[in-house]
């Protein structure tokens, strides 16, 4: 149908708020590298190179610990 169709476009907007939202408050260096990774699709030598890490495995751990730190946040916010 399509009022149900309205609403799973509804849901997913809200859902993507959601995250941008909490992104905004994980701090400068975390929100780089998950918008670098996840918005504008950038792999991890690139992310390395533009936030001037000292290797690749820097930034994937980085961004491991800022993925983790987004998960509780989206968790302790909107469950």
């Amino acid at each position: 149908t399509v009022e149900g169709s309205e609403f799973q476009t509804h849901d997913d907007q809200e859902k993507y708020k959601i995250v941008v939202d909490c992104i905004r408050e994980l701090g400068d260096t975390c929100r780089k590298i998950l918008t670098y990774y996840y918005f504008d699709g950038l792999g991890m030598p690139e992310i390395a190179e533009r936030l001037n890490f000292a290797n690749t495995d820097t930034a994937k751990t980085k961004k491991y610990k800022c993925k983790k730190k987004l998960d509780s946040l989206i968790k302790e916010r909107y469950s």
